[in-house]
């Protein structure tokens, strides 16, 4: 009988996960994360170092700090993992967390996506409109049904995050409509902490303006699979996905089905690569029964001391043997 190995995928937050505090040890412990905050804060043009140490929570919140932000930082992980000895065999990465998978799966340079995400950030910012809900209790279906008694607003689905955790995007008068039906169906739902309506057409000006720099840089075929958040598909091929980032800000998040495939493809532990614990809540309601996977968070605890551990023991080994 063969045994076949369980596959590694590393999953990437977006916005929404970061808190006040986030990356602290992995700053003290790890230069070349600090060398990449000291980056994002020259392409931002944003004090991003110190509203990650004090905050408040409402300027880490905004768009153009938490976007080279929270890429920043995952790139921080993905360089520690990488020198204690690890590589994913599968990437995959939430919204703004999907430029942080390209750098992990070498489509891109950390430059290169540190920069992006300061574009993206401050587009975002600057066409900043309406916002977003997270509705639960309801099915797909009876989401779907309630969308569509007012389809003449700007309101859509953008996020499909587990199938008991639907996002529904648009102006302000729109979600109000949408809570008020969802209450009256028994469902329930929270506002996110978002500053616009992304993955809708209301950001489609910023959009095609972030294009331009997405066209500027060059892309490279990955070293390991990439499931892209738009598609849920397989992605292999540099200009497959460019084309696919292209279209990304306005594109729904196919969460759910991202991890299906992972699973699907043999994933069973899974990394959470940034701050926060958003995914692995995600993962609890997407797959249900946890004795069928691991995932593992790397902001505290063991993993991370794990991490910095084997970092330190490789580096000695490296001057030992030099």
């Amino acid at each position: 009988m063969i045994n076949i190995m369980p596959k590694t995928a590393w999953l990437f937050p977006g916005q929404g996960s970061q808190e006040v505090g986030m990356g602290a040890k992995l700053l003290k412990k790890f230069d070349r994360a600090s060398e990449y905050i000291l980056m994002a804060e020259e392409f931002s043009g944003q004090r991003i170092a110190d509203v990650m140490r004090r905050g408040p929570d409402s300027q880490l919140a905004k768009t153009e700090i938490v976007q080279p932000a929270m890429v920043a930082l995952s790139c921080g992980y993905v360089d520690l993992m990488r020198q204690a000895g690890e590589n994913p065999d599968f990437v995959a990465g939430h919204s703004l967390g999907e430029y942080s998978a390209l750098y992990a799966a070498g489509v891109l340079t950390a430059e290169c996506v540190i920069r992006l995400a300061s574009d993206r950030g401050r587009l975002m910012s600057q066409g900043a409109d309406g916002g977003m809900v997270a509705v639960k209790s309801l099915t797909l279906d009876s989401l779907e049904s309630i969308l569509d008694t007012i389809r003449d607003a700007d309101v859509c689905l953008a996020n499909y995050n587990a199938p008991s955790q639907l996002v529904v995007s648009g102006d302000e008068l729109a979600l109000a409509k949408v809570c008020e039906k969802v209450r009256d169906r028994g469902g329930d739902f929270v506002r996110l902490n978002v500053s616009g309506a992304w993955h809708s057409p209301l950001v489609a000006v910023a959009a095609h303006e972030f294009e331009k720099s997405l066209s500027s840089v060059k892309f490279r075929d990955p070293d390991c699979p990439i499931v892209m958040g738009a598609t849920a598909t397989l992605a292999m091929n540099a200009n497959e996905i460019r084309a696919i980032m292209m279209r990304q800000m306005m594109s729904p998040v196919r969460w759910y089905e991202v991890i299906e495939k992972l699973f699907s493809s043999g994933c069973r532990s899974f990394h959470e690569v940034g701050c926060g614990k958003v995914l692995r809540g995600l993962m609890r309601r997407i797959i249900e029964d946890e004795n069928e996977y691991a995932i593992q968070g790397l902001e505290n605890g063991p993993t991370i001391d794990r991490l910095i551990a084997g970092f330190n023991f490789n580096k000695a080994s490296e001057a030992k043997n030099r």
